[in-house]
């Protein structure tokens, strides 16, 4: 089970009279040199949200926050199905460091969209990288759309895809739904 979890980070302005420049972050965990996103391997019998939970919780040293089903992912490779729930989750920036792990790192994430797929630039503390992601019409009568990994950067396996169908479904629910008041504070 993994966890796409999203906050909002301030970028500094150089003018001393503009406010700081507020950008969408993905937490990213750092491991043998490639990022992943907080996952969670079942090794006993536990639900799928609690593994969402647990993922968040042992991976990152975070707590409450929000957490949705995203989708589920599943892949074969060498006659193994390998099946992957993946949850949506935002945090406010108020809780976004309390507890976090010395791996664990947030991340600016910049996305570009044309009509082939996505160009995207992951910067953080320690370095800057760029992926892609292709996309192609699944059908004709619909908006939905098969994304497939470009050029994958520092990512690992089918991260990329899962980081855009995450900010698919984050871009889409603003509009209809009050699902990013999760990632503000008490006060805004």
């Amino acid at each position: 089970t993994s966890v796409v979890l999203f906050g909002v980070i301030e970028e500094d302005s150089n003018n001393y009279r503009k406010l700081s420049k507020k950008c969408l972050s993905v937490l990213l965990v750092k491991n043998d040199g490639f990022y992943t996103l907080p996952s969670y391997v079942c090794k006993e019998s536990v639900d799928v949200e609690e593994q969402s939970i647990k993922a968040i919780n042992d991976s990152t040293g975070l707590h409450d926050l929000y957490v949705e089903q995203l989708y589920t992912f599943s892949s074969v490779n060498n006659d193994c199905l390998y099946i992957n729930p993946t949850y949506l989750g935002l945090i406010s920036k108020e809780k976004m460091y309390d507890g976090l792990k010395d791996n664990c790192y947030w991340s600016k994430l910049e996305i570009e969209e044309n009509s082939d797929g996505y160009k995207c630039v992951v910067t953080n503390e320690l370095e800057s990288f760029s992926f892609s992601v292709s996309k192609k019409l699944k059908e004709q009568t619909t908006d939905r759309y098969k994304f497939n990994e470009g050029d994958n950067g520092l990512l690992v396996n089918d991260v990329s895809v899962i980081l855009i169908a995450a900010f698919e479904r984050l871009r889409n629910k603003v509009g209809y739904t009050d699902i990013v008041f999760n990632m503000m504070g008490k006060k805004f």
